[in-house]
């Protein structure tokens, strides 16, 4: 999928980020710029601009055999911000 890197930016780091939903309802911030490290795929969504965040196993990235060009992986903000800490939760 496209990701629009206007969509926002992290409050402590100011990197551009996506929101998305993850497959159980929750909404999390990912680094806009793909990573060839990622476990993200972000999957665009009928009817709504908030793609969907599945997170791939690495059996599951190794099963795509090199076609994950197409799908350009991303990495959870929470992995790569300095200041993660500051937004998690207890």
């Amino acid at each position: 999928m496209s990701v629009n890197t206007e969509d926002d930016h992290c409050r402590s780091c100011n990197a551009v980020i996506v929101w998305a939903q993850t497959e159980m309802g929750k909404w999390m911030p990912v680094d806009a710029l793909p990573n060839d490290a990622g476990n993200i795929m972000l999957v665009a969504r009928p009817n709504s601009r908030t793609p969907l965040a599945v997170y791939l196993t690495k059996d599951q990235i190794a099963a795509f055999d090199g076609s994950l060009q197409r799908h350009r992986l991303h990495h959870s903000h929470f992995v790569t911000c300095p200041h993660r800490d500051k937004w998690r939760k207890p």
